[in-house]
């Protein structure tokens, strides 16, 4: 899984460096990034530190956690911003207008694709 996250940040356009800044506005990207690349998170989403939907809740609760508004995330200057498929749109546009790299992770369609 390690691969998808170095994949994901290298194929950002800002080619995320080793002091990468990046935040996630989704529990599925939150727990990717945590578990993932921790050194490179400059928050969370808030859903994060809920020990029913995250399995980095604990963890989560270190970390610093953002709400999923432009201006809040704007202040934390990303260098990339990782969402889901669904909510936060009106937010992850705006970003994107201020040239904030977005990436839109699907959701995985079978048992396999969980693995994967």
């Amino acid at each position: 899984m390690r691969w998808v996250l170095a994949l994901l940040l290298w194929a950002a356009p800002a080619r995320a460096a080793p002091d990468a800044r990046v935040v996630s506005l989704n529990v599925c990207t939150d727990q990717l990034l945590a578990l993932l690349a921790p050194e490179q998170i400059a928050a969370l989403s808030v859903l994060s530190r809920d020990p029913a939907l995250s399995v980095v809740a604990e963890q989560s609760a270190r970390l610093p956690v953002v709400r999923a508004d432009a201006e809040a995330v704007l202040r934390l200057t990303p260098t990339l911003v990782l969402a889901g498929p669904y909510g936060a749109q009106s937010t992850l546009a705006a970003l994107e207008r201020r040239g904030v790299p977005v990436m839109r992770l699907g959701l995985p369609e079978s048992f396999g694709a969980i693995r994967t």
